[in-house]
């Protein structure tokens, strides 16, 4: 998909702005959800880029109980380990609100990577489209731990990625087609260290966060 085709685009001076933006948006839209259905399922993402928000979004008073969390990726690291995405996750939102243990659909540790994505799919395929989707793009315009130049495995609803460009190398990711079954998602490109792949995106270039897109998107862009 062209950024061009892109719902709408949001720019913004600073993090703290683009934040406050994001955690209203997710707490209007799960209010409209939840008026027509009885969960929320959304989906989290790690990094630096949504930490504010996760902090922001843990101080709304909101029914947890109707909240689902997954995530989009996680590094093949065991559990607790700083390096992982739902340490992030945990320590910046779930630690900090009061939420049923079973509506955290994180991807466990297992003995093998591939252990890690079955287990996964299997955990996904009770899950038809997500409400929404969150993603962080990276300086290469990756997202989640899908990376430029890689093999499109659109048959699996979870890959694992044993070549990471970035550390830890070996990863357990949602696939293209998988994080695009959602009705909404929001992107984020924070940071000046990522303004050459954004604008590279911005003229067509085929990066990993052009092939993601969900019936309904927003873009969030602090380039500061």
């Amino acid at each position: 998909m062209n950024f061009s085709k892109e719902r709408e685009n949001n720019y913004f001076d600073s993090v703290s702005c683009m934040s406050d933006l994001i955690v209203k948006d997710i707490i209007n839209l799960s209010s409209k959800i939840l008026q027509e259905r009885p969960v929320f399922n959304i989906v989290l993402t790690g990094g630096k880029s949504f930490k504010l928000a996760y902090q922001l979004l843990a101080q709304a008073k909101m029914d947890w109980e109707k909240w689902h969390f997954f995530v989009t990726d996680e590094r093949h690291v065991p559990t607790g380990s700083k390096d992982r995405n739902d340490t992030v996750i945990i320590k910046n939102l779930t630690d900090k609100i009061t939420i049923p243990s079973e509506n955290l659909h994180f991807i466990k540790y297992e003995k093998t990577p591939s252990m890690s994505a079955a287990n996964y799919r299997h955990v996904l395929s009770k899950v038809d489209i997500f409400d929404l989707v969150l993603l962080s793009m990276g300086e290469d315009g990756h997202v989640a731990s899908l990376f430029p130049d890689q093999k499109k495995d659109a048959d699996l609803d979870v890959i694992v990625i044993n070549n990471s460009p970035k550390y830890p190398s070996v990863r357990i990711t949602m696939s293209y087609d998988r994080l695009s079954k959602s009705e909404n998602m929001y992107k984020v490109v924070c940071g000046k260290a990522k303004k050459l792949a954004f604008e590279s995106w911005l003229t067509g270039a085929n990066l990993p966060i052009k092939n993601v897109s969900a019936k309904n998107n927003k873009t969030f862009i602090c380039l500061n």
